[in-house]
C-alpha cells in the first residue's frame, strides 16, 4: 500500500469534523496501527514531541497537525528533520493556499491532505524532500518507539 498522491486542482475531501489536533493525531495512529505500520503519537524528539511518527517502507516520517496557525507547524516539521527521514504537516480540512505550498516547498516541508475516504488516513499533497540534517541517533530512537 503506497501514500497516494493528492490532485491539487482537486478540493481536499470532506472529512469528518473533530473537536482538535489531538483527536485526528490520535485517529490517524489508530488507522496506521490496524495497517501494520509501526507509528508512535506524541513521540519525543530531542526534548521536543512529533504529533505523529511513523515507519513506512523503509522511512522514518512525521506528521505535524495543525488546525491553525500553519506558520507555527511548518516551523515544529522543519525541527523534526533531526530525526526523521521526511517531515509533513497536515492541516484537517483546509484548502491549502499557494502561500503555504510555497513556504512548505522552500523549508523542504511535505503537506498531507486528510482523509476518511481510505485506509490510509492522507494523502500527498506536496512531496517532501528527504532530510539532509538528519542525526542517526535520533532516528533509531524513534524507530525503537514505534509499534504496530
Amino acid at each position: 500500500m503506497t501514500l497516494s498522491v493528492h490532485n491539487p486542482t482537486v478540493p481536499a475531501p470532506r472529512i469528518k469534523k473533530r473537536r482538535n489536533e489531538q483527536a485526528y493525531v490520535m485517529d490517524a495512529h489508530r488507522r496506521l496501527r490496524c495497517l501494520g505500520i509501526p507509528c508512535k503519537w506524541e513521540a519525543p524528539l530531542l526534548g521536543r514531541s512529533i504529533d505523529l511518527a511513523f515507519l513506512y517502507e523503509g522511512a522514518v516520517l512525521s506528521v505535524e497537525f495543525k488546525l491553525k496557525d500553519w506558520r507555527r507547524g511548518l516551523q515544529q516539521a522543519r525541527d523534526h528533520l533531526l530525526g526523521v527521514d521526511y517531515a509533513y504537516l497536515c492541516l484537517p480540512g483546509k484548502n491549502l493556499s499557494e502561500r503555504l505550498k510555497n513556504e512548505a516547498v522552500a523549508a523542504g516541508i511535505g503537506l498531507l491532505v486528510y482523509r476518511d475516504d481510505a485506509p490510509l488516513p492522507f494523502s500527498i499533497a506536496i512531496e517532501a524532500e528527504q532530510s539532509n540534517e538528519q542525526w542517526s541517533v535520533a532516528r533509531e530512537q524513534l524507530i525503537k518507539m514505534m509499534k504496530v
